[in-house]
């Protein structure tokens, strides 16, 4: 997983999928978003190519932890935790 774009209030992520036949056994992702210090949001998603979530209304210049998790036919597989830091707001004169 990777993050490929970030903003003030957005950012997206990415991830590849480890098996040919991801189609066959993976049913759905659960992508879990935490803020520093804050709680958990979970959003499910469907299988889809490319497989990628844009997580938006995130707070400016704050420290985010992503975990993607597949749900197969075995069972959950979540993904290793990445963090996003929020850039600055950009204030115009």
């Amino acid at each position: 997983m990777k993050v490929t774009e970030v903003s003030h209030n957005h950012a997206k992520v990415t991830w590849s999928y480890e098996r040919p036949d991801f189609t066959q056994v993976t049913n759905s992702y659960i992508v879990t978003l935490k803020m520093a210090g804050g709680s958990a949001s979970n959003f499910s998603l469907t299988v889809s190519d490319p497989p990628e979530m844009r997580l938006v209304d995130l707070q400016p210049e704050n420290n985010y932890s992503v975990v993607v998790t597949a749900v197969t036919v075995y069972g959950r597989r979540p993904s290793s935790a990445i963090d996003i830091k929020t850039l600055g707001r950009v204030l115009n004169n």
